[in-house]
């Protein structure tokens, strides 16, 4: 897979790079393969707000494995998975069909890594008066 652009990135993110760069992503070059996370909302603010459900930590539930048929990218093969095993088969058939790929990763709103979580567990130091 040399010469490949593989970007991982934040649903926030994505629709960021949708707004500001859909006119390079028209191009669906075959290098291009991406993941994006959705996890529903802003996870890192999640577990440092002392309400990790309040509203403003949420983002649109948009589809994102559809956004490059949006784009006009037709012919870019996209996924959208909730287990590891899906997960794998759409990374083994990334790139297999030598078009662009793009894979939405949906996972549980407060999943996180462990560091994150201890974070949270000690999140009211952060706020205390």
């Amino acid at each position: 897979m040399s010469g490949v652009v593989s970007v991982v990135i934040g649903a926030v993110g994505a629709a960021v790079v949708c707004v500001e760069d859909s006119p390079g992503l028209e191009v669906g070059d075959e290098s291009f393969h991406g993941c994006v996370l959705n996890n529903s909302g802003y996870l890192i603010e999640r577990l440092l707000c002392v309400d990790p459900k309040i509203a403003y930590n949420d983002v649109a539930s948009w589809r994102y494995s559809e956004i490059p048929y949006a784009l006009g990218c037709d012919d870019w093969f996209t996924a959208r998975v909730t287990t590891c095993s899906e997960f794998d088969e759409a990374l083994s058939r990334a790139g297999q069909d030598g078009v662009a790929a793009y894979i939405e990763v949906v996972a549980d709103t407060f999943a996180a890594p462990p560091m994150s979580l201890k974070l949270h567990e000690n999140v009211k130091m952060l706020y205390t008066t």
